[in-house]
């Protein structure tokens, strides 16, 4: 029986990500940004790379760190769909020595002749006060406040 898609859709992988990492074209910059996701737990650096736009493209040594990472969970904080430029907020979180640590983006993704690339990111810092992305319980200004 096929496992869960590690990008916490629910879906099975084959019916959700395994499609997109096969060549299928992703229908919202959320569902391909739930693909990056996965491609990084499942190890498809190919695919990471292919669904960059050129603009902005790294290398494979440049990711190559982040691929290796043992990835926890993403969580999808927010999406703002558009025609041909679209923005996803998400939080993945990854094992780190003893805990989680996290990555917190504000992803920006171009849609070029039909296809949906990412391209850039910004991070927004959390509130101080708010509890912390990692999920240790302690408040973020107290915890991985860098």
């Amino acid at each position: 029986m096929p496992a869960d898609c590690p990008c916490g859709s629910g879906r099975q992988y084959p019916e959700c990500c395994g499609p997109l990492h096969q060549g299928a074209t992703a229908v919202t910059a959320e569902a391909l940004m739930r693909a990056r996701y996965c491609a990084h737990v499942v190890n498809a650096p190919q695919f990471i790379l292919d669904s960059w736009h050129p603009d902005s493209r790294p290398t494979l040594a440049d990711i190559a760190p982040f691929i290796a990472l043992p990835w926890h969970d993403l969580q999808i904080l927010g999406h703002l769909p558009g025609e041909q430029e679209s923005f996803v907020t998400f939080l993945a979180r990854y094992q780190q020595d003893d805990g989680l640590a996290f990555h917190l983006e504000k992803s920006r993704f171009l849609k070029i002749d039909g296809n949906w690339l990412f391209h850039s990111g910004t991070y927004p810092e959390p509130e101080r006060n708010a509890p912390c992305p990692c999920g240790s319980g302690r408040k973020y200004k107290t915890c991985c406040r860098r």
